[in-house]
């Protein structure tokens, strides 16, 4: 599955709904784990292990629904130019600090 921003719609109300479900046809039922090149996914959503290995697996879409989830909770946007590691931790810590709660005095 190709889980992105551009494949999650909002039902009438508003409930989240995956609308491409490209990868699931690749897997049988039992199946777990695949190694392809016939899949088309979004730079900075693809798992690591699909972009270096093509290796797909069932959670490669658990990598997917982390970047979105980052993506809601710092409103920032994956740039598929940079690397992604670096960006993660780069603006992962950047919003820690911006929250950062200190310990209260005693």
């Amino acid at each position: 599955m190709d889980l992105k921003p551009g494949n999650i719609l909002l039902d009438d109300n508003c409930m989240p709904k995956i609308a491409d479900f490209g990868l699931s046809r690749l897997f049988g039922e039992q199946q777990t784990h695949i190694i392809t090149s016939n899949v088309v996914a979004t730079r900075g959503y693809m798992a690591p292990e699909y972009y270096y290995r093509g290796e797909v697996s069932t959670k490669s879409d658990i990598f997917s629904l982390g970047i979105l989830t980052i993506e809601t909770v710092t409103m920032l946007k994956v740039d598929s130019t940079d690397k992604l590691s670096k960006y993660l931790i780069k603006n992962v810590r950047h919003m820690m600090s911006k929250h950062h709660c200190e310990r209260p005095k005693q």
